[in-house]
């Protein structure tokens, strides 16, 4: 049978060119196998990270294996509690760890919590998924977006901290953390995308700090218990409810006032009148320690009682100082104050207004105490500290 030659040849040129590029998707392949860290390295908490060197001066924390196989296969996966550090040396050289790339954490199945530090900037789709054991994460407010599958699928996740920086929750991003029982959802998040918080079964609270509500899709919170209460700011309801139909337990709660001493062995605040949707105002008072007395607030105001209108979530501090000369009354030097059957007993202050406080500043009664420090304050004189023990 005759045989075109020139056909042979062309047939047996196809056969090498097949074969080349079999050998050089082969070659790629292991390249991005083995290729998919530059360096490792021991963190401070002792498990073995993988850098990818983004710059001179910069590394991210890549997955050891190829992304489209996320799973650890050889390698050892970190867990237990893990330290990510900022700076990390290589040949010499320090590097700033500045990512955490897609998939770098997936799967790590034993993994229990995460301390991520502020040098990191980013963390990438499905950084996190599938760490089923893993129960706290601190998230620095270097971060601006939790973006797609970041932490779905980690069913033992109670709570998380979501900082100011985040502007962007991202599709599924808490998916199925069904022991997540709490978020709040700060004032910086425009967007929540298709199912951020889908089967999330044992949400107890939800909170929305910002006035504008973000924007919500219809499966955002698909399958969360709609009576979760779900607070949001006041004057807020017509909004948050067309955005949130499903959820109709939505309650309008005004804005936070806490108040601080500084200095807690020098006297406490208490807080007389909290603010409401109706009214928002609130109403302070420091109670200086036998020693001391009220100087000023850190709003720089010296009024006590302190009356303030609450505008936004509010922190006051009160300040207190040494008493000059003459600390002691020399009329109150003849009241006497013990305890009797877990009752505080005052003698010697007839005609005066006596008040006791717990040690969160607020007012008890003369009735029957549990063990704990108490405060007595009899009319203007210098507050003093009672104990009851067993």
């Amino acid at each position: 049978m005759f045989v075109n030659q020139f056909h042979v040849n062309n047939i047996k040129e196809q056969v090498t060119r097949k074969n080349k590029t079999f050998m050089i998707a082969l070659l790629l392949a292991f390249a991005n196998t083995t290729l998919a860290y530059d360096f490792s390295a021991v963190a401070p908490s002792g498990q073995t990270l993988y850098y990818k060197i983004t710059s001179d001066t910069s590394v991210s924390i890549s997955h050891p294996n190829n992304y489209s196989a996320p799973h650890w296969g050889t390698y050892e996966m970190p867990s237990g509690i893990l330290t990510i550090p900022s700076i990390v040396e290589h040949n010499h050289r320090n590097y700033i760890v500045t990512s955490i790339e897609i998939h770098s954490f997936n799967n790590c199945s034993t993994l229990t919590s995460v301390s991520i530090p502020t040098s990191i900037s980013s963390i990438g789709g499905s950084a996190f998924q599938n760490c089923k054991m893993l129960t706290s994460i601190n998230i620095p407010n270097t971060i601006d977006s939790l973006n797609d599958e970041v932490f779905r699928n980690c069913t033992q996740l109670q709570s998380i901290n979501i900082p100011n920086s985040i502007t962007y929750i991202g599709i599924s991003a808490f998916e199925k953390c069904t022991k997540l029982s709490n978020i709040t959802i700060p004032s910086s998040i425009k967007e929540i995308m298709y199912n951020a918080f889908y089967d999330c079964i044992g949400l107890r609270e939800i909170i929305f700090k910002s006035h504008t509500p973000p924007n919500i899709y219809h499966t955002s919170f698909f399958n969360v218990p709609p009576t979760v209460p779900v607070y949001i700011p006041c004057g807020t309801l017509t909004q948050y409810a067309t955005l949130l139909p499903s959820m109709n337990n939505l309650i309008e709660k005004a804005h936070a006032i806490s108040s601080l001493s500084a200095d807690e062995q020098k006297g406490i605040v208490q807080v007389l009148i909290t603010p409401t949707c109706a009214k928002p105002n609130a109403v302070l008072n420091a109670i200086p320690f036998e020693g001391y007395r009220f100087d000023h607030w850190s709003t720089g105001s010296s009024a006590n009682p302190y009356r303030i209108t609450v505008s936004t979530d509010t922190v006051i501090t009160a300040y207190f100082t040494i008493k000059p000369d003459g600390i002691k009354e020399s009329e109150a030097d003849n009241i006497r104050i013990y305890v009797q059957n877990n009752r505080i007993i005052v003698e010697g202050a007839e005609g005066k207004t006596i008040r006791v406080f717990d040690t969160m500043g607020r007012l008890v009664g003369d009735q029957a105490l549990p063990t704990g420090i108490y405060y007595v304050k009899i009319g203007n004189y210098a507050t003093r500290k009672v104990a009851i023990f067993k």
